[in-house]
């Protein structure tokens, strides 16, 4: 199960021949960069010490992720990937800010540097308006319009920046960004006071099934990341409309998603450049109560609290699966996870509590699409 996605390359691609020297943008395209560098714990990472080679931008990923764990766990390698699947999930996250960072550039080229307290319009790439709102340096909003549509939207705020893009319309300018599959939307903020103290929290919502990549991928994605004195703490949200191998189930992107073709995949996490420990959750999308998560869905504890949801690893071998206890270990030295395991080697990241605030209900969060909304006017 690749789980891959592929929405990421399209904000780079469809500014691409635009300028990026100093403008309007430039300080908020700076924080977000900084950010971008600091995002993600070496013990969270995702690098060559994992053995699949996987492009996260475009195109089919060269292998299963997954595969390297099937000699040991059999059908239960889809518990025992999910470590694997964190760290491609932050590694994506931070693909989009690197992107989100170009994107930025690009725009804040065609737009120059407007004055204090102005208002007005830029052409844009490929036939697009660029509105645009400027208080300060420091305060202002852009709008991007493609044919009088709303594509996309920058606000900053100080120190908070909040980014949303619409890749669907974005795609009638540049048909590349459709061509890799990059038709959902994209919701970020960043909250940032320093290097080693801020949030970011993104949603990608609406991605497409796509058939060559894989039926299973997710529709939508939520990632928050907060990082304080050295210390990373986060949650992953993800909710895949059809859960399975095509060549197990029989699913196809034409299969109607509902309650049991579906699944929704939550991990928290803390971790410092060192070691990092984290949950995972799975249910069902009707799940209202994520009080109960940790009482009822760890991977250990569902093949008895709902054995659909991993029918071939629980009809495999519910004794591997009852190993997948929470939390898990990863360090970086190895990033081989151990489970149940809370760290006890480094006592900053074994003493710190889980973040469980920002959870959403995956009774709401499967419909997370249906909130993305984007200005009409500044």
């Amino acid at each position: 199960m690749k789980k891959l996605f592929f929405v990421l390359v399209g904000a780079a691609l469809v500014f691409a021949n635009c300028g990026s020297s100093s403008n309007s943008l430039s300080g908020a395209s700076t924080i977000v960069g900084s950010v971008e560098t600091n995002m993600i714990p070496a013990s969270l990472s995702y690098t060559s010490a994992s053995s699949s080679a996987i492009n996260i931008s475009a195109g089919a990923p060269t292998e299963n992720p997954c595969t390297e764990f099937n000699t040991v766990y059999g059908a239960a390698s889809v518990g025992a990937c999910e470590p694997k699947l964190i760290r491609l999930y932050l590694e994506m996250v931070k693909e989009f800010m690197t992107n989100t960072k170009t994107f930025m550039d690009t725009i804040g080229g065609n737009l120059g540097n407007p004055a204090d307290g102005s208002t007005g319009t830029a052409a844009g790439p490929g036939g697009m308006e660029i509105d645009y709102s400027k208080t300060d340096s420091t305060h202002y909003s852009v709008l991007m319009k493609v044919s009088g549509v709303s594509a996309g939207y920058i606000n900053v705020a100080g120190t908070i920046i909040t980014v949303k893009l619409n890749f669907a319309t974005l795609g009638t300018v540049d048909s590349s960004i459709t061509a890799n599959n990059a038709i959902g939307n994209l919701d970020g903020t960043i909250n940032y006071t320093d290097d080693n103290n801020y949030t970011v929290n993104i949603t990608i919502s609406d991605m497409p099934c796509n058939a060559e990549t894989d039926i299973s991928a997710p529709k939508n994605i939520n990632v928050i990341v907060t990082k304080t004195a050295g210390l990373w703490k986060g949650y992953s949200m993800l909710y895949h409309p059809r859960f399975g191998r095509e060549d197990r189930t029989g699913y196809t992107c034409a299969t109607t998603e509902d309650e049991n073709t579906s699944r929704l995949i939550y991990t928290n996490f803390v971790g410092d450049a060192t070691t990092a420990k984290a949950n995972v959750y799975m249910m069902k999308r009707t799940l209202t109560d994520v009080t109960a998560l940790t009482t009822s869905y760890g991977l250990n504890q569902i093949c008895g609290t709902d054995s659909t949801i991993f029918s071939d690893a629980c009809g495999y071998s519910t004794t591997l699966m009852a190993t997948f206890i929470n939390p898990f270990c990863n360090p970086a030295s190895t990033l081989t996870a151990t489970w149940g395991d809370s760290c006890a080697s480094d006592a900053t990241v074994s003493a710190e509590a889980f973040p469980t605030d920002a959870w959403i209900a995956p009774s709401t969060f499967y419909t997370v699409e249906t909130t993305f909304s984007l200005p009409t006017a500044l």
